[in-house]
């Protein structure tokens, strides 16, 4: 596309036998993201036994304008609020 992408980082918890695919799958196929990548897989004192926590880089765009800001921070809420219901992660930190 030859509009610009937009950038956000995203650390949820999930079951530590979640497969990553599936969270792949859903990132990938939600509104406005073009790539997803996991840069961070974290299990420690600070995570609950039993969790993982997996920090991403989403990649938004649009293949016919300029995403505002507003728009991509709705989309990521609306694709964390589907990683919840569909798999039962959480926000890390919250």
């Amino acid at each position: 596309s030859r509009f610009p992408r937009a950038t956000r980082d995203l650390a949820i918890v999930a079951d530590f036998n979640q497969p990553v695919s599936e969270i792949f799958e859903i990132m990938t196929s939600h509104r406005l993201v073009s790539e997803a990548l996991l840069f961070d897989v974290y299990t420690g004192d600070k995570i609950e036994s039993g969790k993982k926590s997996l920090a991403f880089r989403i990649y938004f765009q649009s293949s016919d304008r300029t995403l505002t800001a507003d728009e991509v921070n709705v989309s990521l809420q609306e694709l964390i609020q589907t990683l919840g219901i569909r798999l039962g992660t959480s926000l890390r930190g919250a």
